[in-house]
């Protein structure tokens, strides 16, 4: 990529790594060049995509502000891109050992090799500052989109990327502090609906286990299922619920405690795949007849010993939307950002040889 260098400036090879950079306690921003120079992002951006509009003085001063930042001008360059593209989209996800993610990543592999492009998979691992250095390492590489799986975090920082060229589809959760391109799932709708079945089999004591409220995804689901109990007239009792698992044997776990306690719950909802699946294993290890309703589908969930009414969804449309606004925007198209919402459905899955 070539670099600005006007005569006389002497910024030919910008890679000085000053002591000012050692007392930063994160990798400096294109808001951080932009402040520091008192000039706009998009001024920061026509410096070192060459613009010869750009006057001398403010070249000056995005150049001093790049070395005192600690900046390598290559760096810059490939945050702010300059047009070109790589033939590669990046995926970042939440978790790659659900396999809710790991289906999510084969499907937009498909999609990315029909447009002939490459597909980087990534994951956050839940964790808001990973996800900020990976979604920048990905722009600094120059790849041609990005396809997000949210933190529970502020992504005004992707405002930047997405201006300069780099267009972002967030997938199965709103972002916050930003307005872009959504796909998410009909989240709370279906849990109510799913709850609603619950309660119409009689239950009222029913147990939700899921991971952190502090996932929108989570909040929604749980919301759902108080919405629904609300509707019947049913207390929301705290004891009930659970919402620190993360993976099936710690839902098992929580599902034990439930059953062991002075008013153990007649129902279960999981609020994902990994809770519904360590939910029947505990049942199904005591014997315990309570009806159990889950949110996603569950792999193997046929071979389940008794039936389960499962809150599914087409997974394929929800990574087919994500990766056409994707490739919509890497085609040049700026129409203001959409919001896709994919519906939910009711399904049975399990209890093959009570059936036979």
């Amino acid at each position: 990529m070539s670099t600005h260098s006007p005569a006389g400036s002497g910024y030919s090879d910008l890679v000085s790594v000053p002591a000012r950079a050692q007392h930063l306690a994160r990798r400096p921003t294109m808001y951080d060049v932009a402040r520091e120079a008192a000039v706009s992002v998009k001024t920061v951006s026509r410096v070192v995509n060459n613009d010869p509009s750009v006057g001398q003085e403010y070249v000056d001063r995005v150049l001093d502000a790049v070395i005192r930042l600690g900046f390598r001008r290559n760096e810059v360059a490939y945050s702010l891109r300059a047009g070109s593209k790589t033939a590669t989209i990046g995926l970042m996800i939440g978790d790659l050992a659900n396999s809710f993610y790991a289906q999510i990543a084969r499907e937009l592999e498909q999609i990315a090799r029909m447009h002939g492009t490459f597909l980087v998979t990534s994951s956050s691992e839940e964790d808001p500052d990973r996800e900020h250095d990976l979604v920048l390492a990905m722009c600094q590489r120059r790849v041609d989109g990005l396809i997000v799986v949210p933190t529970d975090s502020d992504h005004s920082y992707c405002r930047v990327e997405i201006d300069m060229g780099t267009p972002i589809v967030f997938l199965d959760r709103r972002p916050h502090g930003i307005r872009a391109d959504t796909v998410v799932l009909a989240n709370e709708q279906g849990a109510r609906v799913g709850a609603e079945v619950l309660l119409a089999q009689g239950h009222r004591r029913i147990a939700v286990i899921g991971h952190s409220e502090q996932t929108a995804t989570m909040r929604e689901r749980v919301d759902g299922v108080r919405s629904a109990l609300k509707k019947a007239g049913i207390p929301w009792r705290s004891k009930l619920v659970r919402l620190a698992p993360r993976i099936p044997e710690e839902a098992a776990a929580e599902t034990a405690r439930l059953l062991d306690s002075a008013e153990p719950p007649t129902a279960f909802f999981g609020c994902n795949n990994l809770m519904t699946a360590g939910i029947v294993h505990e049942l199904s290890r005591r014997g315990v007849p309570a009806d159990v309703v889950g949110f996603d589908d569950v792999p193997f969930a046929d071979f389940f010993p008794r039936p389960v009414t499962l809150i599914t969804y087409d997974i394929e449309q929800l990574a087919r939307r994500a990766g056409e606004l994707l490739f919509a925007r890497i085609r040049g198209d700026r129409s203001a950002p959409k919001d896709v919402v994919v519906p939910t459905r009711l399904v049975t899955r399990g209890g093959l040889w009570d059936r036979q």
